[in-house]
């Protein structure tokens, strides 16, 4: 599954990259503006092909974030939201969540990847980088290893984090709320109306209930630079 790299967020110009895999046509860019239309399936904004370049209409009529840059092994787009805003996207001046799915040599879709976080335009330029996010959490049955199952949600932050805040809001049953701080990682269990606070030094976290799906709240400290 493909997570892109945010280069740069700033007003009408949002770049990213992905790095490029073996068995892959095209990528398809997809966004929603909620975590949990995200996870049900985004809406299409465009694709690239594999090891090229996309700039969005309005970027090709103008030279903002044009770069003479190497981007070898990666695939560019370059583009603003304004572009794709609709009932299901936010405009460029607010956050939105963008999900990748890659197209095999055939042109079939792959797993679409983690919902990824492009905050709005000014984040990274305020001194307190935080991120609320809420969502609902999935049902999907736990592993014996006690790691993240193939179905959980997995939220992948535009930096690392240095500190992360969960809160299982579940007020009406008594469902756990199960994280993983990434793919290898063992899942940490926090029950009904608990929360719990993270040292987290990463950038995707998994998360789902086991017998029920499961309401959730999350602050998440962004560091600038660092991914």
């Amino acid at each position: 599954m493909a997570t892109p790299q945010i280069i740069e967020r700033r007003p009408g110009l949002t770049t990213l990259v992905i790095r490029n895999r073996p068995g892959v046509s095209a990528y398809q860019f997809g966004a929603a503006n909620t975590v949990d239309a995200a996870f049900a399936g985004a809406t299409t904004m465009f694709t690239v092909p594999h090891k090229g370049s996309y700039r969005s209409p309005t970027l090709q009529r103008t030279a903002l974030g044009r770069t003479d840059g190497s981007y070898r092994g990666l695939t560019l787009v370059q583009f603003t939201f304004d572009d794709f805003a609709s009932a299901t996207i936010h405009g460029d001046n607010a956050i939105n969540f963008v999900r990748v799915t890659e197209l095999d040599l055939a042109g079939n879709p792959k797993a679409a990847g983690p919902i990824f976080v492009v905050p709005a335009p000014e984040f990274f330029t305020t001194a307190h980088r935080t991120l609320n996010l809420s969502g609902t959490a999935p049902d999907v049955a736990s592993l014996a290893t006690g790691l993240p199952p193939t179905g959980a949600m997995v939220i992948s932050f535009p930096r690392m984090t240095d500190n992360l805040v969960l809160i299982n809001d579940d007020t009406v049953g008594s469902n756990s709320l199960y994280v993983s701080l990434g793919a290898g990682q063992p899942e940490m269990e926090i029950p009904s109306g608990d929360s719990f606070e993270f040292a987290f030094g990463g950038t995707d976290i998994h998360l789902h209930g086991d017998g029920a799906t499961v309401p959730f709240r999350l602050a998440a400290t962004v560091v600038s630079g660092l991914r």
